[in-house]
């Protein structure tokens, strides 16, 4: 019974270092996997990460390109503006004239009418017919053809 008592005993600290003896071996080729293992995860985590900041880019780019877009239609936007400025500045301008003129007339022919004559012809000698209306240049041309009349003549 001895001899079966230390077989047993045998047998169990032989199955025990065999049972060590393979974790052992298990752990030096897992930690041999691992390294690899862990280049290839780098290496994906390092394609992901050039995908993700490439459509980054990509995007930045997109909405440069449609910024730019907007910039230009705008800059288009306030040149077309600036022309019709100095168009309606023009206009205001010609309008003035035409104003002045009309206001000297009135005035030449109100002294002409009060009988002051020579202040009449002063008045008349500020009036720019070229741009007053067809009825407005006909009293500007009775009116100088009246005060020739009475000898004040342009």
């Amino acid at each position: 019974m001895k001899n079966k008592v230390r077989f047993i005993w045998f047998y169990s600290a032989l199955m025990f270092a065999v049972a060590l003896l393979l974790i052992l071996v298990s752990t030096l080729s897992q930690t041999r996997l691992s390294p690899n293992q862990t280049v290839i995860t780098a290496k994906q985590e390092e394609h992901i990460f050039n995908q993700t900041i490439q459509q980054s880019v990509t995007g930045l780019v997109a909405e440069k390109e449609k910024l730019m877009a907007e910039a230009k239609a705008l800059t288009d936007k306030i040149a077309e503006q600036d022309l019709k400025i100095i168009s309606l500045t023009k206009d205001n301008d010609e309008q003035k004239m035409v104003m002045e003129a009309t206001d000297f007339l009135i005035n030449a022919k109100n002294l002409f009418d009060l009988g002051k004559y020579k202040d009449s012809k002063e008045q008349l000698q500020n009036v720019n017919a070229g741009v007053l209306s067809e009825s407005a240049k006909g009293l500007y041309s009775n009116l100088v053809k009246q005060l020739a009349k009475k000898g004040y003549k342009l």
